[in-house]
């Protein structure tokens, strides 16, 4: 019989190996969140460089010390084993940005790179997670497309600060603009608009919410960032056509899988460079 501590090894063994090598991280938050960036990547078997913030660096050099120090005792059939981070896992690097940061960012043998922004910089876009280039299965392509469109359509736009509003304005001019511009792109490209596409009254940086279908990968509206209440739907036939396309962009961007196969899920998740 396996015991739950069996049990969930294997589960991590199967589903939750996602090794990507050397990452690089930045931090300027608590220690807390230097714990939910380290530890899921230590668990996934990948080795670390963090660029400390120069106003607070002696925390992170001293919760790396501790990472070392800290021995783990594994009990299996009453043997006690002892297990410590191995030299060169997690590295610590002390300096400023221009220097020491952008030396890890740009770096090409780091294959992720985790930077939490001040406030300044979460306020561009207005979210870092925006789900806009859609992949849909051939099979669904047309069920998901009309769903969409009723969602769109349904939206509430309008004061954030009002009770039942799900969309805002853009955070500026310069925005607003921008997300017009490529939305008369992709109309222009012969990507079919399906909803939206069009600013809402005449105060304020308020845009429709849009649906693009028949949108092909190298569209404006697909290869770059909108940052705007857009979102293109492509078609796809299979998992490594869709890992290969998602893959092809010059961002480094979240990404997010549907599906009710496990397997599939994973396979997803080790694929995308995201």
């Amino acid at each position: 019989m396996v015991s739950p501590f069996q049990l969930t090894g294997i589960i991590m063994q199967k589903y939750c190996t996602n090794q990507l090598g050397l990452q690089g991280k930045s931090y300027l938050e608590t220690l807390l969140l230097f714990a939910f960036k380290v530890g899921p990547a230590l668990a996934c078997g990948n080795t670390l460089v963090v660029k400390t913030a120069e106003q607070t660096p002696l925390t992170r050099l001293f919760a790396a010390q501790l990472f070392h120090e800290v021995h783990l005792m594994v009990y299996l059939k009453c043997i006690i084993f002892f297990f410590g981070l191995p030299p060169g896992v997690l590295n610590i690097v002390s300096g400023f940005g221009p220097t020491a940061g952008s030396a890890l960012a740009s770096h090409m043998d780091v294959d992720k790179l985790a930077y939490p922004g001040s406030t300044d910089t979460g306020k561009i876009g207005q979210c870092c997670w925006a789900g806009s280039r859609t992949y849909v299965h051939e099979r669904k392509y047309d069920e998901f497309l009309e769903k969409a469109k009723a969602t769109a359509l349904r939206r509430a736009v309008g004061n954030p600060f009002k009770k039942g509003v799900e969309q805002g304005p853009q955070v500026n001019i310069s925005f607003f603009k921008k997300i017009l511009q490529y939305i008369s792109s992709g109309i222009e490209s012969n990507a079919i608009l399906e909803c939206g596409g069009e600013r809402i009254g005449t105060k304020g940086f308020f845009v429709q919410p849009t649906v693009f279908s028949n949108v092909e990968d190298d569209m404006l509206i697909a290869k770059d960032e909108i940052f705007g209440p857009v979102q293109t739907i492509l078609k796809f036939k299979d998992t490594s056509e869709v890992i290969r396309r998602a893959n092809t962009t010059r961002y480094g961007l979240a990404a997010g899988v549907f599906t009710k196969n496990l397997d599939t899920a994973n396979a997803m998740m080790l694929g995308l460079r995201a």
